[in-house]
């Protein structure tokens, strides 16, 4: 009787420990997710922001967001990306504007026209902006992006409560996103980051985080 309740005991802590590991991979797996109820995705298009505008032009399509109506422009050395057609206004973009910050941007009087050479027809599947479950913002890199696990990171993520130099704003940089009802990306820690160009496969764990809103 006494060794049959050992076993019995045995087991059932056996099965405990499986159903704890299996959850820790869950919650590996799925971290910041369960207060997504459904991504959210939005095209964006800026509102006319008020103010003198400043001359520049617009020379190629947009590198963040390739999509029609948005382009890469400058001012003397600046360069601004992405500056958006806004109609019916003609002449001019709106450069700097952030849906996830609440940035109106400015407007840009075009010095030259626009190129012929339209951006894509289509609109991209990779999203311009993305808002995370733990409300962190992430944007796209429109230079070198670092090499993370083998990947590409091609978007930073910030808190954008949290002071625009201090240590605590930088929140990971985003390689993959996966589709489904609720969108989730993988993140990871700047420190986890290799050099540019590099190509090796270093073994670092990404964090799979839930994506509450995008805008294209």
């Amino acid at each position: 009787m006494r060794r049959g309740l050992i076993k019995s005991v045995s087991a059932l802590a056996a099965i405990v420990a499986g159903v704890i590991a299996l959850g820790g991979l869950a919650d590996a797996a799925h971290a910041d997710d369960t207060a997504v109820g459904a991504t959210q995705v939005h095209f964006f298009t800026p509102a006319f922001p008020a103010g003198a505008p400043s001359n520049g032009s617009c020379w190629t399509g947009s590198i963040a967001v390739t999509r029609p109506g948005a382009w890469r422009c400058m001012i003397g050395n600046a360069i601004h990306d992405p500056c958006f057609q806004v109609p019916p206004h003609r002449g001019v973009v709106v450069c700097d504007a952030n849906p996830a910050t609440n940035q109106a941007g400015f407007v840009l009087k075009l010095t030259k026209p626009l190129p012929q050479e339209a951006p894509p027809a289509s609109e991209s599947s990779e999203p311009w902006i993305m808002q995370l479950a733990d409300g962190s913002v992430c944007e796209p890199f429109t230079g070198t992006m670092p090499m993370v696990a083998g990947d590409a990171a091609r978007w930073y993520c910030f808190d954008p409560s949290a002071p625009m130099s201090g240590p605590a704003r930088s929140r990971g940089l985003v390689t993959k996103i996966h589709h489904a009802q609720v969108w989730t990306v993988d993140r990871y820690a700047e420190s986890q980051a290799g050099p540019p160009g590099e190509t090796g496969t270093r073994r670092v764990r990404a964090q799979r985080v839930g994506v509450v809103k995008v805008w294209e």
